[in-house]
């Protein structure tokens, strides 16, 4: 019997034609709306995640107070507008017992950002973009790799040289080429200030936030001077092997207590968390996405879905004579509720799966564009598939049940 129904719906979507790939191209393109839509955030993750793993292991990050409890939306706006550390959290993190030396050098691994925004002039153009005040830790921190040159050093950050290393995008938008650029006598021009170009990056794939291609790189202790700051947004450092998450956070806090000024409680100024409550928190936040995007891509689904109704009752009326018979041959009511529930099953699954392949194929051309990886997540094919073999089944169960009420007798004087 079920190969019968499957027989019979492709051979009814052959004689109607026309109808049949308007259901498909519908269903199609819902589904392909929910692959890219949901995907685009998945891989929008990964990319995230990929650079919270290059901070490597035994990393805090602290930043001005958050509530790492508060929805996402609080949450940005007590990031916008909680401010900057004071420099006195910095010095205290450089000399703390607690934190790891760079095995290389003997330098305590801390690295502190203190990203501002500003016009950045070149030969060819003048670009506004953020101007990221850094030190000499945030390239190892960071993950950042040179394509020509060499990075921000520490006796640079010491005296506020006036240097700058850009990102891949921002030099080819103010050289128009990336030869050359780190020979001594290339400069950019930041409020007015000329800027050695020292280093220029590689590309870096965006992360969903902000492109470090956009971005100049200059000394720490520049920007504070140039942008009249003293403070910094953002630090991560590397606690000792030997202590545990809790532990070193713990210590950590308590180092960074000692430094603030006195009547400062550490617990509404600073935030120390580690890379897996940050990667909990971006989870948090992407699922809240995800579900929104996916109620929208629905909305396509359910237009689809009032399109398959509409064809299959056609089909209801056009076949009269043919449920007739068949009734007045002894089929019951449920094998014709079945037989068109599944006519509108089958042609939702194919629906489904030419969404897949559309979905697909334009998710790897934003891949591609973005450079970021191609990746479709179990969890999105599955969502996928059972829509659309829930769109079939129910915009197609009041045509069945219709089909399933016909008198025989009537639908045969009907025909006639």
């Amino acid at each position: 019997m079920a190969r019968y129904f499957i027989r019979t719906a492709w051979e009814q979507m052959w004689r109607y034609l026309a109808q049949t790939i308007l259901v498909l191209l519908g269903v199609g393109m819902g589904i392909a709306n929910i692959i890219l839509l949901m995907s685009m955030t998945d891989m929008g993750r990964r990319q995230t995640l990929g650079l919270l793993e290059q901070f490597g292991a035994r990393v805090l990050i602290i930043t001005p107070y958050v509530d790492l409890s508060a929805g996402p939306t609080a949450l940005f706006s007590q990031a916008n507008s909680s401010g900057h550390l004071p420099m006195s959290v910095y010095q205290a993190l450089q000399e703390s017992p607690n934190v790891s030396a760079d095995p290389d050098t003997g330098i305590k691994q801390v690295s502190a950002m203190l990203p501002l925004t500003a016009h950045v002039s070149g030969p060819l153009a003048n670009r506004f973009t953020t101007v990221a005040g850094a030190t000499a830790q945030v390239q190892k921190f960071g993950g950042f790799k040179l394509s020509s040159g060499r990075w921000i050093t520490l006796s640079e950050e010491q005296q506020q040289a006036h240097v700058a290393v850009l990102g891949y995008a921002l030099a080819q938008d103010l050289f128009g080429s990336l030869n050359d650029l780190t020979s001594g006598n290339k400069t950019v021009r930041i409020r007015g200030d000329d800027f050695a170009v020292i280093g220029t990056l590689e590309h870096r794939p965006a992360t969903g936030m902000e492109e470090d291609d956009s971005r100049v790189f200059i000394p720490l202790s520049t920007a504070q001077k140039l942008f009249g700051f003293n403070g910094v947004q953002g630090i991560l450092t590397r606690y000792r092997q030997d202590l545990g998450e809790d532990e070193a956070t713990k210590l950590v806090k308590a180092d960074i207590a000692r430094a603030l000024p006195a009547g400062e409680d550490i617990d509404d100024t600073v935030s120390v968390f580690t890379i897996h409550e940050a990667t909990h928190l971006m989870d948090n936040t992407l699922g809240i996405f995800r579900t929104v995007l996916l109620g929208v891509a629905s909305i396509a689904l359910i237009v689809a879905g009032i399109g398959i109704m509409n064809v299959m009752l056609i089909r209801v009326l056009r076949r009269r004579m043919e449920i007739g018979l068949r009734r007045a041959v002894g089929a019951t009511t449920r094998s014709i509720v079945g037989q068109f529930i599944v006519e509108s099953a089958v042609q939702s699954l194919l629906g489904a799966a030419l969404g897949l392949l559309l979905g697909a194929g334009l998710l790897a051309v934003f891949a591609y564009i973005a450079h970021w990886g191609f990746y479709i997540g179990p969890r999105t094919l599955g969502i996928a598939v059972s829509f659309g073999a829930l769109v079939g089944v129910a915009f197609g169960a009041y045509p069945a049940w219709m089909a399933g009420r016909v008198d025989p007798i009537r639908s045969l004087r009907y025909e006639q």
